[in-house]
């Protein structure tokens, strides 16, 4: 017996087992969930454009500076839309005192798949990163 078997190393990743902790965000639309992450979804306009402004909001953290995201909307029936984010460098802050972190990602659409997402009932969404993945279900 070694000096310091008699000791076990304690887990230092709470994330696994902490439930996230409940916050209140009032800047979007709460759209979809899991057990560790919150999308707040909104379909805006700006300068005559549509766009989708997401928020993502839980124990999930990401920094890309290249790839960016593609969010998927899976549809009942099977159907999905893929849309490319704005923007090819996205990164999440950390909310202060706490473990949540907050990650905006702003998304191109046509006025042809914004039609078809209000139209049909979704399922769930999926935001793909380039070595993550984060699938959310419809609320």
């Amino acid at each position: 017996m070694g000096l310091f078997s008699k000791f076990k190393r304690k887990s230092t990743d709470k994330s696994a087992t902490d439930p996230m902790p409940k916050l209140e965000y009032k800047g979007g639309t709460k759209y979809a969930s899991n057990e560790s992450v919150d999308a707040y979804i909104d379909f805006e306009e700006l300068g005559g454009y549509p766009y989708v402004k997401t928020v993502l909001l839980g124990l999930f953290s990401v920094r890309t500076k290249k790839s960016g995201c593609n969010l998927t909307f899976v549809f009942e029936n099977g159907e999905e839309i893929i849309l490319d984010s704005d923007n090819t460098q996205v990164e999440s802050d950390r909310v202060n005192k706490t473990k949540i972190y907050f990650t905006p990602i702003d998304f191109e659409i046509t006025e042809e798949a914004l039609a078809t997402i209000k139209k049909n009932n979704v399922a769930k969404v999926v935001f793909k990163f380039k070595r993550e993945t984060l699938e959310l279900a419809k609320i």
